[in-house]
């Protein structure tokens, strides 16, 4: 038989012992059952290394095949390994995050710039998710990632950056509330360190009983946006 790969516009995780998947295209998370995960981890291709699997009873081949089927009609899973890839755990790590007031300031100022770059990221995020289309930030983030590196942009997190997320904290207040808005908020910071000449890394976490996802920002080991102590709540499913 032959394996699966994860479609491109996909990503994955475990939790709780069963896989979870993003799909970006259609903007919506799915579980596969514990009892398919067996011939899951053997046929797509990375999943059994991702994490452990739930013990459960394996129920018959056919009935597997019929979930891994109708994952593969819905773009989920490809049998092309040129369309997609093998499922890979995300590999995040969390020692120490910025609490506004923690550090001195380098200047009190909101510079003009930082208003326009403000603006456009948030401009941007707020058109492409008001259509439904999350893949298309998530894109340019990973080429804006891939331009950075090419540059050598900042990765770590030092006092520089406190003005600059100071002064978006400040912008921020003034078009919307952070409160139950993590992906936007998440994406529009994201943009605006790509703008002031940093690469952080954008990523997205999910946990259950019952299931949410979060998202939150981070620069190398550093959180830049939200407090350790929830973060470590989620099991990270992207990282852009």
């Amino acid at each position: 038989m032959a394996d699966y790969y994860l479609s491109n516009h996909v990503h994955a995780c475990k939790l709780d012992g069963v896989a979870i998947f993003l799909d970006l295209r259609a903007n919506q998370y799915l579980t596969l059952p514990a009892h398919c995960m067996p011939e899951a981890d053997r046929r797509i291709q990375g999943l059994e290394a991702v994490g452990p699997s739930a013990p459960a009873p394996e129920i018959p081949s056919e009935e597997s095949q019929e979930m891994l089927s109708s994952l593969l009609a819905r773009g989920i899973l490809t049998t092309s390994p040129c369309a997609g890839r093998a499922a890979t755990a995300v590999p995040i790590t969390m020692t120490h995050g910025f609490t506004p007031g923690t550090r001195k300031r380098t200047r009190t100022k909101v510079r003009t710039i930082e208003i326009a770059r403000f603006f456009a990221a948030f401009s941007y995020c707020r058109a492409s998710l008001r259509l439904n289309r999350i893949e298309q930030p998530i894109n340019r983030l990973l080429a804006l990632r891939m331009r950075a590196t090419a540059a050598h942009a900042q990765t770590f997190f030092d006092d520089s950056c406190v003005s600059v997320l100071e002064s978006f904290r400040r912008l921020r207040t003034y078009v919307y509330t952070a409160k139950d808005a993590c992906l936007t908020d998440s994406l529009v910071l994201t943009l605006f360190l790509y703008q002031s000449g940093y690469a952080p890394t954008f990523v997205i976490g999910v946990r259950g009983h019952p299931f949410q996802a979060h998202a939150w920002v981070q620069l190398d080991d550093c959180v830049v946006d939200d407090r350790i102590e929830y973060l470590q709540r989620f099991t990270p499913i992207l990282a852009a």
